[in-house]
């Protein structure tokens, strides 16, 4: 995967390979399915399945934002399929 993309969970923000230290400015992918992009490695939620979701799981990019939070940047790509999520 390129720098800032995830899945499964792993970290982002291009400070991988530190030591097993995480990053200051980790972000992690984390929920039943994958959908969520947060600074916590560990995000629960109940599992369900809505279509938008595989967007974030193939097109989507976890990162830190200008706001200096962790979330999905809003490029074209991902714009594009959340307006016409796989499936619907």
């Amino acid at each position: 995967m390129t720098e800032g993309t995830s899945a499964g969970g792993a970290t982002t923000g291009g400070n991988q390979g530190t030591g097993g230290a995480e990053p200051l400015d980790a972000c992690f992918i984390g929920g039943c399915s994958a959908h969520i992009c947060s600074e916590q490695a560990s995000i629960v939620t109940t599992c369900e399945w809505r279509p938008e979701y595989a967007c974030f799981q193939t097109v989507g990019i976890c990162e830190r934002q200008e706001s200096g939070s962790c979330g999905w940047t809003p490029t074209p790509e991902l714009t594009d399929c959340l307006a016409a999520p796989p499936g619907t």
